[in-house]
């Protein structure tokens, strides 16, 4: 069933299109209608092939980017699209003039306030962590031990949520798992969508055991979703579309070494 206002991503090999569905009809024989806002601006082929003895089916994938439940950022600047506010100018002159009111060639949001963006690239952030700590027992008599270690770590069930203008630019994920090693059993993430980031949509480091299964990442830095550790991770199922590569981004800092698990297509 639809919310009121649904909100959906169509991609390809070639194209993605976010679209508002305005309404659903059924013809006599029971086929469905989907009914956009605003006429699709790219054709996405369905259809089976057949080469010789093997058949495949190719379909445009489509993903549910609204929720009921909405962790939201601020997301400044969004009623702009995203080249308008991520373009990088020449510089004019030899050298770079911070302060000029223009993000050129050469400078970046971490060494230049032109390169912030109107949409300022801080959003919604997500932190399970884990940790161990040093403490001393004592017992009825005052009689104290050191050397105690004790661990605690945060568990999470997210399902079925969508996270708006996640992520901030060069410092975390929409969604980071940190240092829960076997406690990352605790932590589940089914059927969320990441819509609309300034970093990496979901990021586990050390992490043993968590489950990251059917989620819909769109429009994040890559690597969508990275893996840095741990053992036992199930990733499945998920889809990632509207990849932005760090290169080629506004004020980013490449990225030298980066590990990427993923069960799902990158447009």
């Amino acid at each position: 069933m639809c919310l009121p206002i649904c909100v959906v991503v169509i991609t390809d090999m070639h194209a993605a299109e976010v679209r508002i569905i305005t309404a659903v009809s059924f013809t006599d024989t029971g086929k469905s209608i989907i009914h956009f806002a605003e006429p699709l601006q790219h054709s996405h082929y369905s259809g089976l092939e057949t080469h010789g003895v093997r058949s495949i089916e190719m379909r445009s994938h489509v993903g549910l980017l609204t929720r009921n439940i909405i962790i939201k950022g601020e997301g400044q600047g969004e009623k702009q699209t995203y080249h308008s506010w991520n373009v990088q100018n020449p510089s004019s002159s030899a050298t770079a003039r911070c302060g000029n009111g223009y993000c050129e060639v050469g400078e970046n949001s971490l060494t230049c306030e032109d390169c912030v963006g109107p949409a300022y690239e801080f959003g919604a952030s997500i932190l399970v962590g884990g940790y161990e700590e040093e403490y001393t027992a004592c017992d009825a008599y005052l009689q104290c031990s050191s050397g105690y270690r004790r661990q605690f770590a945060g568990n999470m069930q997210l399902d079925n949520v969508e996270m708006r203008y996640f992520g901030q630019n060069n410092l975390r994920a929409g969604l980071e798992l940190v240092n829960l090693r076997d406690k990352g059993a605790n932590v589940s993430v089914t059927n969320v969508a990441m819509n609309r980031g300034y970093f990496r949509a979901i990021d586990i480091q050390n992490s043993d055991g968590a489950k990251i299964d059917g989620n819909l990442m769109f429009r994040s830095h890559l690597p969508a979703l990275r893996v840095m550790g741990g053992t036992g991770n199930v990733i499945a199922n998920n889809l990632a579309t509207v990849g932005i590569f760090w290169n080629t981004h506004r004020g980013a800092i490449q990225v030298r070494a980066c590990a990427l698990v993923i069960s799902g297509l990158f447009y």
